[in-house]
């Protein structure tokens, strides 16, 4: 896999999320707790896999343009791989 771009949709990232082309619209909502929930969702053209992604989620970019949802397990097992690296890292 060639990965060059992963970033968490996470609170500290909203902004880079909102300069993302891949996406159509991200939501945020806050609950009593003053908890942020997220919501992303891909445009049709950027990817064959899961349009919607929530808090806690990673959006990772291939080299051929089009992008992932992981949920932060199976994100975690791929990225910490001693053989993958990436370089656009944003956490």
């Amino acid at each position: 896999m060639n990965i060059i771009k992963s970033i968490r949709v996470w609170r500290n990232n909203v902004e880079e999320l909102r300069s993302l082309d891949c996406l159509e619209f991200v939501s945020v909502s806050q609950d009593k707790h003053r908890r942020m929930d997220i919501t992303v969702r891909f445009k049709d053209e950027a990817t064959d896999g899961s349009p919607i992604a929530r808090t806690g989620d990673w959006l990772v970019q291939y080299k051929t343009g089009k992008w992932q949802r992981f949920g932060n397990n199976v994100y975690q097992s791929l990225s910490f791989n001693p053989v993958q690296k990436l370089p656009n890292f944003i956490f």
